[in-house]
């Protein structure tokens, strides 16, 4: 159990913390920060996207005392930024990272945990931290979930600084011991009970589960009263038989336990086999991936339009970093979308969104095609600057070419693109940058990044 939930949720809670301040580190401007410029950029509302559950990014000034937040934070009266436990990381040498809490946030009863980042100019001097908070809530419930209705207690620990960081039924720990550890004495579990732990290889924490004596003696007690005989005899009739047993069922729940660790992931066909205890579990677990990638699927589809949506727009752009795959990001605008709407309803303004996605669809490609805001959309190329240029200028008399009901409409595209990206954070802004210029050109264009 500790390994399963280490697997399937620690481990992506731990890296998506760390890819998230890893991301805004790479686009802070350092030398606008030595200028007492701000540190928040249009990256941040994308970054803080990353996580979905409910969460708060900051980032201290060291110079000018200043603590600035996405979402907005005013900090109140009384906060004094010395005081907070992650103003200690400005002091250490030689550590860059790391994990801060759990501690209460200030103003608010809400415990959380902060993974806290320095910041140093070219010089080394630190700027400041860049923060980005994880609540505990989402832990302790899943910790809640894993336990189920066993009696005993599940915790997590930060095991650098000998510190609890969630617990269920903490009351069950008061008291543990070493001996509680040594599960191999003889009969040790009768008195002591059984603590195991498991120990988080990417990040200093520590998972254990403790079961309480009474609760072994319970059973062995129901055990002498109910079946003792009855399982002498079954023992020395299938002793071999049942040790043999046991083993074929530890082997297939490591087989479930490898299903479970690799649920989502698209591997290629699985092998069916007979099986003698969890051969229903395996099926269930079948149709439990199939119907997780039917919703998967869906949840990346923009409802109005039926192309991608901004967070399919996310994901593409992550895989291909990962893969170091060099792409072009088009991102793409409808020319005074708002007076279409005014002039004409919303519902028309709807209309023309589902026909501008249709046309983006037929000349770049359904898998190449994103609405990622009201009138916004985006596209990711593969293809050369010189492919790219005829596929937009088809796209634009394509656009032009469309004839409505409402006759004095016309519809335009205004489009920046940003070639050859390897994942840079920076290509969203240059693409930006770029359907600018094609607006302030006029609209009904398009412009490369310089």
């Amino acid at each position: 159990m500790l390994q399963t939930l280490d697997a399937t949720y620690l481990y992506k809670l731990v890296h998506e913390n760390e890819r998230q301040l890893e991301v805004l580190g790479n686009t802070l401007d350092r030398e606008a920060l030595v200028r007492g410029g701000s540190a928040i950029s249009s990256s941040w509302r994308a970054a803080h996207r990353i996580k979905m559950d409910e969460h708060f990014i900051y980032f201290y000034h060291l110079g000018s005392g200043r603590l600035e937040s996405y979402p907005q934070w005013v900090p109140p009266l009384g906060f004094e930024p010395e005081q907070r436990p992650w103003y200690a990381l400005l002091k250490e040498e030689g550590k860059q990272q790391g994990w801060v809490g759990p501690y209460t946030q200030y103003g608010s009863e809400n415990r959380v945990l902060t993974l806290v980042r320095r910041i140093d100019a070219s010089n080394g001097h630190p700027l400041g931290v860049l923060m980005a908070d994880l609540p505990l809530d989402g832990v302790q419930q899943s910790l809640e979930r894993a336990l189920g209705s066993q009696v005993g207690s599940l915790y997590l620990t930060d095991t650098g600084r000998n510190r609890m960081i969630a617990a269920v039924h903490p009351e069950w720990l008061r008291g543990l011991t070493g001996d509680e550890i040594d599960c191999e004495e003889t009969l040790s579990w009768l008195y002591h009970g059984v603590a195991l732990t498991h120990r988080l290889s990417y990040v200093g924490w520590e998972l254990g589960i403790y079961l309480p004596p009474h609760l072994f003696r319970q059973v062995l007690m129901e055990v002498l009263a109910l079946v003792l005989l009855p399982a002498l005899l079954l023992l020395l009739v299938v002793g071999l038989g049942l040790r043999s047993l046991l083993r074929i069922f530890q082997l297939e729940i490591g087989m479930v336990q490898e299903r479970l660790c690799t649920l989502g992931e698209r591997r290629g066909e699985h092998a069916h086999r007979d099986n003698w205890f969890v051969g229903k579990s395996l099926g269930t677990l079948e149709e439990l991936e199939i119907s997780y990638q039917e919703h998967k699927q869906a949840l990346r589809i923009d409802a109005l339009t039926g192309i991608f949506n901004r967070r399919a727009f996310d994901e593409d752009r992550f895989k291909l970093a990962q893969h170091n795959e060099p792409f072009s990001m088009v991102l793409i605008d409808v020319d005074h979308f708002k007076q279409i709407n005014d002039n004409f309803g919303h519902q028309f303004g709807d209309m023309v969104l589902r026909r501008i996605g249709g046309v983006l669809e037929r000349n770049l490609g359904f898998t190449h095609v994103y609405r990622i805001g009201g009138d916004e959309f985006a596209a990711l190329l593969l293809s050369e600057r010189s492919k790219i240029e005829e596929q937009l200028a088809q796209l634009q008399r394509e656009t032009r070419a469309q004839r409505w009901r409402e006759g004095e409409c016309r519809v335009s595209l205004s489009m920046g693109v940003a070639m050859n990206g390897l994942g840079n954070c920076q290509q969203f802004e240059r693409a930006d940058e770029a359907l600018y210029r094609s607006k302030a050109a006029g609209r009904n264009c398009w412009h490369f990044a310089e």
